[in-house]
């Protein structure tokens, strides 16, 4: 596997079918547990990251631009701080290793906070 995806490979193997809180699929480096997808009775987990809207007047930037950034991406409540602009959200960059992707919201890590809510 090649990238952080669920393996329904796996799931079937450790038995992991929604009935309940997935198992332990495996640990970390670090010795932190990783769980499979479910975090209740048909209930899929989800991350607390999301996107900024960089249009939005709590985590985003005047003029809806790459020209802040969170002061703290853990604590959005902390608001923005003015930088050199990045890319514009509708264009395209040139990668280190020469590959040409949009630069849409969710390319950075700049482009994400975390909310608990």
């Amino acid at each position: 596997m090649t990238d952080h995806s669920y393996s329904p490979c796996l799931a079937e193997r450790l038995g992991d079918s929604g009935t309940g809180h997935s198992p332990i699929y495996g640990f970390s480096a670090d010795g932190y547990p990783i769980y499979g997808p479910y975090h209740a009775l048909g209930t899929l987990a989800f991350s607390c990251w999301q996107k900024r809207d960089y249009s939005s007047s709590v985590v985003g930037c005047a003029g809806g631009a790459r020209t802040c950034t969170l002061i703290d991406p853990l604590d959005y409540t902390q608001g923005t701080q003015t930088v050199t602009s990045g890319p514009s959200l509708t264009s395209t960059v040139t990668t280190q290793s020469g590959n040409t992707i949009s630069s849409v919201c969710g390319i950075y890590k700049q482009d994400f906070f975390y909310n608990a809510t």
